[in-house]
């Protein structure tokens, strides 16, 4: 009989117990939404890349309520286009915590990178983790498409600019006899720049241009001139020559090189001599930290310069297709074939 009586008694309780319950449960919830809607938590992340080509991401909860103790958890991941990933796992830390995580730049690997960051926190006072949203960023990979430019005038957004008018003598590209204050002036030059496309656009890094002579070789008459051959070698390099910044001038995310082979007799060879120059090169683009960020762009540059004694250098147009610069290669012989 007492069992059964302890039995009934324990029955009788249950009614009057489920109440406090569902209020214990109700006050639990109202206090997780309070402390993640009404107590001032933040959560964010987002991503971007570095002057060194660099891909970052980053995620961050702030827990911080006055008064009130709390544990700040967040893990962040970020994925390449490729599905290369870098990820922090939980981090914590009281009130607030960051959690950085990064991909190094990889040409076969370009394109958008996406960043997520999941975020939670503990509360000591409820004794309960409250899971927040997760939140997202993405960035591009940076990457400079390059294009050689053989006509019209060098761009205003080119800071380059006035150094091209101040060396040649005019801000026409293609090939003129050059006026400016160059110490091989006057002499008959290609005027060429190469632009450069910035992804993304709004990369704040310096982008510097690089060039190697793959074969010059220059002719009196049909004879090569040993001592203007050139086989596989750097171009010297000119800053003043370049726009290394891609928001210089307005230009969101455009950079510039420019250079003007050229050829002339200039009292070096007897009257009704022609001097032709033939020349191959390569060009792209690398960050201040030596990182290449550009396909090759191979162009070419031709030239004939005839010595007359009444009116000096003039162009020689007798070869098909000379006196041009292009993308691409060139045949280094005299006649082009």
């Amino acid at each position: 009989m007492k069992r059964t009586d302890e039995a009934a008694s324990t029955r009788a309780a249950r009614p009057l117990l489920a109440p406090y319950a569902r209020l214990l449960a109700w006050t639990i919830g109202a206090t997780i939404a309070i402390a993640a809607a009404a107590q001032g938590v933040t959560t964010y992340s987002g991503s971007a890349v570095s002057s060194y080509g660099t891909i970052n991401g980053w995620g961050v909860t702030d827990a911080y309520a006055g008064g009130m103790l709390h544990t700040s958890y967040v893990s962040t991941t970020l994925r390449s286009p490729k599905g290369r990933t870098s990820s922090s796992g939980w981090r914590s830390s009281i009130n607030s915590v960051r959690a950085d995580v990064s991909l190094g730049w990889d040409g076969t690997d370009l394109g958008t990178y996406t960043e997520s960051s999941d975020h939670k926190f503990y509360c000591n006072v409820i004794h309960a983790f409250v899971v927040l949203g997760a939140t997202q960023g993405s960035t591009t990979a940076p990457y400079v498409a390059l294009a050689l430019v053989t006509s019209d005038q060098l761009p205003m957004d080119n800071s380059a600019r006035e150094e091209y008018n101040f060396q040649l003598g005019q801000y026409d590209l293609g090939t003129f006899r050059c006026g400016g204050y160059n110490v091989n002036c006057p002499l008959w030059v290609t005027g060429v720049q190469v632009k450069g496309q910035v992804s993304p656009n709004t990369f704040t890094g310096l982008i510097m241009f690089k060039r190697r002579i793959i074969k010059s070789i220059t002719y009196d008459n049909t004879a090569e001139d040993p001592l203007y051959t050139k086989t596989n070698v750097m171009d010297g390099y000119e800053s003043d020559y370049q726009d290394q910044d891609p928001q210089s001038g307005g230009s969101g995310g455009k950079v510039y090189d420019w250079d003007a082979p050229g050829t002339g007799n200039a009292g070096s060879a007897e009257v009704g001599h022609i001097r032709r120059k033939r020349s191959n090169y390569r060009e792209w683009a690398e960050l201040s930290n030596g990182l290449k960020v550009s396909a090759d762009l191979n162009w070419f540059s031709r030239l004939s310069v005839y010595k007359s004694q009444s009116s000096g250098d003039l162009l020689k147009a007798d070869i098909s297709g000379d006196n041009v610069a292009g993308v691409g290669s060139t045949n280094t012989t005299w006649d082009l074939r």
